[in-house]
């Protein structure tokens, strides 16, 4: 019989890692923590399908082994134990009786042996970034509002992925690109499904270094004290594209975001509900913000600019304003360093974009909108 101890803290800390990447439903394998020792030290599992996820565990083990416990038995359990509890887990055969300060309980385990390991996989993958946990995070925070949800439609949409140091990601509607220095080398395509566990992961490195590793047929994120997130590389890539830097707008408005925010929910309070439209246009001093109401009468408030210019040569603007999605500015707003908004503006053709540009730190962030059919 193989025993097993471990701290409740020690065991909450290693879930909060794999948790995010065991499956939620059925009762196979994906369903399962798998718990394996090996030379006396602990690792704690999961596989969902798409990702998966490992994290070395303080205990003490008395021997090398490898078992099953459904998850949430695991962490119902864990939640109905004092916090200074310090569990003892005897595994033989296929049963699991664990020891706590409440009583004694059992769980079942699967055969260990179908468990689709990845470590001869993690082994051939080849390092391509070293880089902080947090700002790789805040990273995929602000790509993942702006990635595409109908995989029927447009799979290659459907992920974030790093291209040349540039995250991009895009709902067809907004486009993210965020430089990320320490990227360069780095390819790694996350799905707009799994990009929520990733960012848990990250979190839980607690402004550390992640090291990002790539494999034709995985990519993994590892943690300095061992802990892996992975997930199997999705078929479809992101499109080509390139993002010019560089490129000047025609007209730039800035303005505080504290106050385009209280005008849209102002507006937002009379209008259709689910209603996303909202058309600015550029006054003397401000910015006219308009809705329709649900009467079907125009509504506006004016926006207070600090700041408002206008490129020489610049195409002229619709008389009737610019149509845009209220939401994706909103989103394109979040997380913004300042409290001050410098909202770009262009014209082409019969349409146009506008673009909202920060500088987080070490990191580069522009979010692009495309204006709304009027």
């Amino acid at each position: 019989m193989a025993t097993i101890k471990i701290a409740k803290s020690d065991f909450e800390a290693a879930l909060k890692v794999v948790g995010n990447t065991v499956s939620s439903g059925g009762s196979d394998i994906g369903s399962h923590y798998l718990f394996r020792v090996i030379e006396g030290k602990l690792s704690l599992m999961s596989y969902g399908g798409r990702v998966y996820s490992s994290c070395p565990v303080v205990a003490t083990a008395d021997e090398d082994v490898m078992f099953t416990a459904e998850a949430w038995r695991v962490s119902n359990m864990l939640n109905a134990v004092p916090n200074n509890t310090v569990l003892t887990l005897d595994f033989k055969g296929s049963e699991v009786k664990v020891t706590t300060d409440r009583g004694k309980i059992e769980f079942s385990s699967l055969d260990p042996a179908s468990f689709p390991f990845w470590d001869d996989t993690l082994l051939a993958a080849k390092e391509t970034a070293r880089v902080s946990a947090e700002r790789l995070a805040a990273a995929f925070s602000h790509a993942k509002m702006f990635i595409f949800t109908d995989e029927g439609k447009g799979p290659q949409l459907c992920v974030a992925e790093f291209r040349k140091g540039c995250l991009y990601s895009t709902d067809q509607i907004a486009v993210s690109c965020i430089r990320v220095e320490g990227m360069e080398n780095s390819e790694i395509r996350v799905h707009g499904k799994d990009v929520g566990a990733l960012i848990s992961f990250l979190e839980s490195a607690k402004g550390g270094d992640v090291t990002v590793l790539e494999h034709e047929r995985s990519l993994f994120i590892k943690r300095d004290d061992g802990a892996v997130f992975g997930e199997a590389l999705f078929g479809s890539r992101f499109p080509d594209f390139t993002v010019d830097w560089s490129l000047e707008d025609e007209y730039t408005w800035e303005f505080f975001r504290e106050e385009f925010d209280g005008g849209v929910k102002f507006l937002t309070s009379g209008a259709v509900k689910g209603d996303n439209k909202l058309v600015l246009s550029p006054k003397t001093d401000e910015v006219n913000m308009v809705m329709t109401s649900a009467s079907g009468k125009p509504m506006g408030v004016g926006l207070k600019t600090q700041k408002m210019s206008v490129k020489e040569g610049a195409t002229e603007l619709p008389e009737g304003g610019i149509p845009l999605s209220h939401p994706h500015l909103t989103m394109a707003f979040g997380g913004h360093s300042s409290s001050s908004i410098c909202l770009g503006v262009s014209k082409r053709g019969k349409g146009g974009w506008v673009r909202v540009r920060d500088t987080r730190g070490k990191d580069a962030y522009m979010t692009t909108v495309a204006w709304l059919r009027a």
